[in-house]
């Protein structure tokens, strides 16, 4: 790139005798444009522009894991999370008429997930669906029979029905990361329900068309976190207890344990600060963070990732043989105003992405593992906080190869298993913010020097 290290020189030379001049090309010019004695040069501020791009799909069912409750995400907005699980009646014990059916209870296990108030309760409330599960001819949702959000941001199973009234409602009290059990009792109008089923229950019966399956919710006016639940064959599940008398009491349980993995999943809907967010937009339409304060949205399950683009880097293809691209350093500012060091995200993971903002490939190390760039945190000067990704590769590929395809960019998200299953998310600076200014810093040898 001939013309690019001409201009950089240039630049650098009217810096030094023409006091006050300059050109808009991507770069400072000046103090930001540093010469050092063994002929390594840095130009630390090219430009960069960060937009965010709304996901069309997230697959939100199979993952073994229940969302319920709503929070506030501080610069971005409110989230809520309603969780469906289909039962089944999996351990067959013959009734005995002996039998005296005690009390019908719901117990689960706490993922250790958990995102808002720390101090707050959440009222949890356990619903009986009145709707099927299951996808057939007559119900087609899509062509295959997976459970998941669709573009638009509509769920396909958002509008499963449920019956008013309760079967279970508590204040709960969870401290973060616990994973402990919590088993409680259930009304007695589907304790009567299940007990006459199991009185006449044989190894074949099914609840089909007799009981579903639960909704999980919360509160919406006193709910101010979400939480977790682990969801598997044995982890949340209806207990049955009864009991005989004999020479001495002996205690039965016939569990009611999830039905399907595929078909239990959680409905997610949020509500952004910025309207332009709130556009049911699919992914091929990006939005500048010139329209959302100079900053950028990457979080979690509202499916929003960020896009960077460099406007100037075409210019790199025109590098002479006299200069050499040494190192190349995305530097990537988190927003410390609206994030606090716990709440950064430990990965995030940087990609190639086209101009449909579709995901091509994601960098990776020599090991072939994910680059999750490196988190250096500042708790006393909160600007030199920052995530930081080495491209020098992606860069001379683009050089070597003579190419940089109009809309080509890249991409930063997060990994699969918590943009589908958490709420995890960072407020990105833009390069024109101020105070977390996101740049290029670009390191090359100038031979001739």
């Amino acid at each position: 790139m001939k013309s690019f290290i001409s201009l950089l020189s240039y630049i650098f030379l009217l810096s030094l005798y023409i006091s006050g001049c300059s050109e808009d090309n991507g770069m400072s010019v000046g103090s930001d444009l540093v010469v050092s004695k063994s002929n390594a040069t840095i130009v630390d501020t090219v430009t960069i522009s960060l937009s965010t791009v709304k996901t069309d799909t997230i697959i939100t069912s199979s993952h073994n894991i229940a969302l319920v409750g709503q929070t506030e995400i501080a610069g971005y907005g409110a989230v809520n999370a309603k969780s469906y699980i289909p039962l089944e009646y999996n351990t067959f014990i013959k009734y005995n008429k002996e039998e005296i059916f005690d009390s019908l209870t719901i117990s689960f296990y706490l993922s250790g997930y958990y995102k808002g108030d720390t101090l707050a309760n959440l009222n949890l409330k356990i619903y009986e669906v009145t709707d099927s599960f299951i996808v057939n001819s007559q119900r087609t949702y899509s062509s295959t029979t997976s459970f998941y959000s669709t573009k638009y941001w509509e769920y396909k199973f958002d509008n499963l029905n449920h019956k008013s009234e309760p079967l279970f409602e508590r204040n709960i009290k969870v401290r973060p990361s616990t994973t402990k059990e919590h088993e409680y009792k259930l009304s007695n109008e589907i304790f009567n329900r299940l007990t006459s089923f199991v009185k006449t229950a044989t190894a074949d019966s099914t609840l089909e068309g007799r009981f579903f399956g639960i909704a999980i919710d919360a509160d919406s006016l006193t709910t101010k976190c979400v939480l977790g639940l682990s969801v598997n064959d044995s982890s949340c599940c209806f207990n049955l207890y009864s009991h005989t008398i004999s020479e001495s009491k002996t205690t039965i349980v016939r569990k009611f344990n999830l039905l399907n993995s595929q078909q239990q999943f959680y409905s997610v809907k949020n509500t952004s600060n910025y309207p332009e967010l709130n556009q049911n937009q699919i992914h091929k339409y990006k939005i500048t963070d010139k329209k959302t304060d100079n900053q950028s949205v990457l979080a979690g399950l509202a499916g929003y990732e960020i896009r960077i683009d460099f406007p100037y880097l075409k210019q790199l293809l025109e590098i002479s043989n006299q200069s050499y691209l040494m190192n190349a350093i995305l530097i990537i500012k988190p927003n410390m105003d609206l994030c606090s060091v716990n709440s950064l995200p430990n990965s995030i993971y940087l990609a190639t992405t086209n101009k449909l903002n579709e995901i091509t490939g994601y960098f990776k190390d020599s090991d072939n593992n994910y680059l999750t760039g490196d988190l250096v945190t500042d708790i006393i000067n909160k600007e030199n906080t920052y995530y930081s990704f080495n491209i020098t590769s992606y860069l001379h590929n683009a050089i070597e190869n003579s190419y940089f395809t109009d809309g080509e960019g890249l991409m930063l998200t997060l990994p699969d298993n918590q943009f589908s299953t958490t709420f995890n998310s960072i407020i990105i600076g833009g390069f024109s913010n101020t105070k977390y200014k996101s740049h290029l810093n670009i390191y090359y040898y100038n031979v001739n020097k």
